[in-house]
């Protein structure tokens, strides 16, 4: 990973801002989609909106390079529940730790947020190998620019992990109501 720069995965010609490398390490190769296609996200800056912005069709699905880490895409359940397994999540320099998370509803793309985890768990996690042999974390939620309440995971500990849990709610035909 290249220093300085907020890399994307599946657009790293196209990502920048925030700078350093995500504080999980290196990236994890080989997400895929539906039918092994490679599996996409925003490509284009970090996708940043805490709220309903970010509408658009599929082609933000598309990636532009080969570079994949700890990237999917997945559908809901008939409960409208997704569900996935996954390591702590990194940062980089000015930006709190975070999942990028797009919402879409047929070919449309009605949300695109990020969800971010309470500090006092951050700090656990974080003292713990191999997440302490990366330091240097230099922004908290209360600091991040893009932080809200509204995007804090409820979780709980969970057989060796951690349980993470976020309603999105969205406006599919985007009428307002």
């Amino acid at each position: 990973m290249r220093a300085g720069r907020h890399l994307c995965s599946g657009a790293e010609a196209q990502s920048g801002g925030g700078g350093g490398a995500p504080g999980g390490g290196a990236p994890a190769g080989g997400g895929t989609g539906p039918g092994g296609a490679p599996a996409g996200g925003a490509p284009g800056g970090d996708g940043a909106s805490s709220g309903g912005g970010g509408q658009g069709r599929t082609a933000d699905l598309t990636p532009t390079d080969d570079q994949r880490y700890l990237r999917g895409a997945q559908v809901t359940n008939a409960d409208g529940i997704v569900e996935f397994t996954t390591i702590w999540p990194g940062w980089y320099r000015g930006r709190t730790v975070h999942i990028h998370a797009m919402v879409h509803v047929g070919d449309d793309r009605v949300l695109t947020t990020q969800v971010m985890f309470d500090e006092a768990l951050n700090a656990t996690v974080f003292a713990a190998q191999p997440y302490a042999a990366h330091t240097g974390r230099d922004t908290i939620n209360d600091n991040d620019s893009i932080y809200t309440d509204s995007m804090l995971l409820k979780v709980t500990e969970e057989d060796d992990g951690y349980l993470g849990v976020i309603n999105f709610s969205v406006d599919a035909d985007q009428d307002g109501s």
